[in-house]
């Protein structure tokens, strides 16, 4: 026995990310990516690793052979025109599309809403597209950022008058506008629009009446899907979907072979057709199953503790992807209820706040580990000593930035580091995004506001700081416009 773990102690020490990953099996997941053991899977991983010698598989970044044929199944089941895979995840496919609508239209204007993923501001950056934002809503309650109402989103592109709409449906969380309404009011107002979904967290919605519209349901021209968190496929695997009559397809597939690797893994590649055939043979019924579930934990959740509650959205403004579990823990400290179940318990958590934690329904799961995660966090809330948090201070961000010099012009200008508190009235020459939420606070070119200083200064100021993607690591300096 001594020998066995004096050998595993080598390995780890050895070889420190195989270690790790071989433990992943025994971890109860309630986060991405979505696995499920019945989705058929590459056999000999290893062995069975090919390069494109193999010509007559065909060729993934062609679309040809075996390649061709997916992409065509994968087109019908998620009820597009074209689709594309990515083997780098949404932010090579953000980049793949942006890039496209570059190259189709070089004076580009695009309208977005503020939770865009990074990529799409440094795309934006890179490809020198002018961006604009809607202005960011966020829950009181929760600090969760709220999808913007539909006539709000129309009254700003009568004003912006973009070439492109962008939209992130779901948000994080689950949030959903109603897509198929907001996209029919848009057609009235603006029919040559091309309206552009980040559909990363959606790439199961097609499959279930039960769930939100999908972008292409709803008639979007062009979306993209992290297929791997919802969508059960590897990690890093996904897919753009698209229609024709708006986006120019080959100029579209230039920008993919110029983006996409030339030595692209047949494994991941082939985990993106398999959870295809699995969602749409068994997707409707799976679906189901996971709702029932997630009902079910809800109410268990409900009763552990008058402190702990499920969020319920007011299906009224927006709808809600049900695999979604949002929980309140009230005034008890969620980030330590979420590390002593991954520490001590080997439950992992999507997200969580200060205040909520994001459970994800996914295929691993089942009434087993339903009962065993509602049983752990009851045992932690009566027999922890979970910390109350005293005064709940949500940190809610400002809502809006004034842009005054454009952001793929500010790296030719002279800038300096500033302490935080000295920002005010100055020019951001860097992006500012604190993680969680991940929306950027500020971004290059805009104007450093007293609530922009406020906020950054009371993230510093709590125990557990929120971690901020800036250059100064310490959170205490600001990179402005030197004036």
């Amino acid at each position: 026995m001594k020998i066995i773990n004096k050998r595993q102690q080598e390995i780890k020490n050895v070889l420190p990310l195989l270690s790790e990953y071989n433990k992943l099996h025994k971890l109860t997941k309630w986060c991405t990516p979505a696995s499920n053991n019945r989705v058929i899977r590459a056999r000999s991983v290893y062995k069975n690793d090919m390069s494109l010698s193999y010509r007559s598989i065909g060729n993934p970044n062609t679309n040809s052979g075996a390649f061709g044929r997916a992409a065509v199944l994968a087109s019908r089941a998620y009820k597009s025109d074209a689709t594309l895979f990515s083997v780098n995840g949404t932010t090579s496919s953000n980049f793949v599309v942006l890039k496209a609508l570059k190259l189709q239209n070089k004076h580009i204007r695009i309208l977005a809403q503020r939770n865009v993923h990074k990529s799409i501001i440094d795309a934006c950056r890179d490809y020198q597209i002018d961006i604009s934002f809607l202005p960011a809503t966020y829950s009181r309650t929760t600090g969760y950022f709220l999808p913007n109402q539909n006539k709000e989103i129309i009254a700003a592109i009568k004003k912006h008058k973009p070439h492109v709409l962008l939209l992130t449906n779901p948000t994080y969380e689950g949030y959903c506008c109603d897509i198929k309404k907001l996209i029919t009011s848009i057609r009235a107002t603006n029919s040559r629009i091309i309206i552009f979904i980040d559909e990363a967290w959606g790439a199961h919605l097609c499959f279930s009446d039960s769930l939100p519209d999908s972008a292409m349901e709803a008639g979007a021209d062009i979306c993209v899907q992290s297929t791997h968190k919802m969508g059960m496929s590897l990690q890093q695997t996904g897919m753009i979907h698209i229609r024709r009559n708006r986006v120019d397809l080959g100029v579209l597939r230039e920008a993919y072979t110029s983006l996409t690797t030339t030595s692209p893994s047949f494994h991941l590649l082939s985990s993106l057709d398999s959870a295809r055939y699995f969602w749409e043979t068994q997707g409707k019924r799976e679906i189901g199953r996971l709702l029932r579930m997630a009902s079910a934990f809800s109410g268990d959740i409900q009763r552990i503790s008058k402190e702990i509650s499920v969020i319920l959205p007011d299906k009224t403004v927006f709808l809600c992807d049900g695999l979604k579990v949002n929980v309140s823990t009230g005034t008890l400290d969620a980030s330590y209820i979420a590390s002593v179940l991954e520490k001590k318990y080997g439950i992992i958590v999507e997200k969580y706040t200060i205040n909520t934690l994001l459970f994800i329904m996914n295929p691993s799961n089942n009434i087993k580990t339903v009962k065993k995660t509602v049983a752990t966090l009851k045992k932690i809330v009566k027999s922890e000593k979970v910390p109350v948090l005293e005064n709940i201070n949500l940190l809610i961000p400002p809502s809006q930035a004034t842009a005054v010099v454009s952001h793929f012009n500010i790296h030719n200008h002279k800038h300096k580091l500033i302490a935080i508190k000295d920002a005010v009235g100055r020019i951001c020459t860097e992006d500012i995004i604190p993680y969680p939420p991940g929306i950027p606070l500020l971004i290059a070119g805009e104007i450093v506001s007293k609530e922009h200083v406020d906020y950054l200064l009371a993230l510093n100021a709590i125990d557990r700081p929120i971690k901020v993607l800036m250059q100064d690591t310490t959170q205490r300096k600001i990179r402005v416009l030197q004036q």
